[in-house]
């Protein structure tokens, strides 16, 4: 006699348990790492910001120095001129990333930690002054084999930019300055600290670290506190190596190296300022615009020294206006060398 069929109904499957499952040792192992290992969060929020850049990572040996760099093909014929954006003094290519995803993808854009900073060489016995990193760009350019670039500098990134537009007119299609130092300007709190001796970039507490934070930024960008830790830890680290460059670039006749150049960059320029800037006063932009011939100028409100990042789009789209303009420029002519 054939045994009577059993009535009950198998449950159907639920993969969101699974799911639910899955999301929880995500959720758990995120907390474990920013609890632990919080240099890896930020390495991975750095990681977004590039492939939301669609940059990619590389490196490359030139002379006695990795640069470490990050790096976007153009999209398009457009323009063959790279665009090369150098970061200012504890800065990093990091903070050029929010600026990046904004710009258009018919340029190459190149966005190097300068030699001595973020992860490219450092060497104890190396000169990293104005001279010696415009020698390492001209190296870089040439071990790239790019004859020509757009260049953009931020602050001490900015410094160097404008002594090399002075110095290789032919390699520079044209030159934008944000926030740039350089020249002379009324003295702010910040600048006099500076010439009293100090290291004003040096944060020996959480809480000098969190208020220097509020004079780079009109508006600070919220940081989870584990991740405030990881940057006032690296900055730590560097307080020896920031006060040694700041001695050879920030203080006496050096600091104010571009100044003396300004009459010999032929590139067409671009001066771009936060109104709000606590670190290098706007009053800068009145010795720049000895320039000739004249920069274009623009002022923003709403933003302080970190104007790339507070301000990306506003950045953007001004970079974009002064490449396509310099475009139509006439161009000095490549010397061999």
């Amino acid at each position: 006699m054939d045994k009577p069929r059993s009535t009950a109904v198998s449950r159907p499957r639920r993969p969101w348990r699974s799911l639910g499952l899955l999301a929880g040792f995500v959720v758990l192992g995120t907390a474990a790492l920013y609890a632990f290992r919080p240099d890896l969060v930020l390495d991975a929020e750095f990681a977004r910001q590039a492939w939301q850049a669609n940059v990619r990572y590389d490196a490359v040996l030139v002379d006695d120095h990795v640069w470490v760099y990050y790096e976007r093909d153009a999209a398009s014929s457009v323009s063959e001129t790279p665009v090369l954006l150098l970061h200012g003094f504890t800065g990093s290519k990091e903070n050029f990333l929010p600026l990046a995803a904004r710009l258009g993808g018919d340029h190459r854009i190149i966005l190097p930690d300068l030699p001595g900073w973020g992860e490219s060489s450092r060497r104890i016995k190396s000169d990293y002054g104005i001279d010696a990193q415009v020698a390492r760009i001209e190296r870089f350019l040439q071990v790239q084999k790019i004859p020509r670039v757009h260049l953009v500098g931020h602050s001490m990134g900015g410094h160097i930019a404008g002594v090399f537009a002075a110095t290789h007119p032919e390699r520079v299609a044209s030159l934008a300055l944000i926030d740039s130092s350089g020249v002379q300007f009324k003295p702010n709190a910040f600048a006099l600290r500076v010439l009293r001796g100090e290291t004003p970039f040096n944060a020996r507490t959480p809480a000098e670290f969190e208020a220097f934070l509020g004079e780079l930024f009109a508006k600070p960008p919220f940081l989870p506190p584990r991740l405030r830790d990881v940057l006032f830890e690296r900055n730590r680290r560097s307080h020896a190596f920031n006060a040694r460059v700041l001695d050879s670039i920030g203080r006496g006749a050096r600091a104010f190296e571009l100044e003396a150049k300004l009459d010999r960059i032929e590139s067409p320029t671009a001066v771009l300022w936060c109104s709000d800037d606590q670190i290098l006063d706007a009053s800068s932009i009145d010795t720049f615009a000895r320039i000739r011939p004249a920069p274009t100028v623009k002022v923003m409100d709403g933003c302080g020294h970190m104007a790339m990042i507070e301000q990306p789009r506003a950045f953007a789209q001004s970079l974009e206006s002064h490449w396509q303009t310099a475009t139509s420029a006439p161009q000095p002519q490549l010397v061999s060398r």
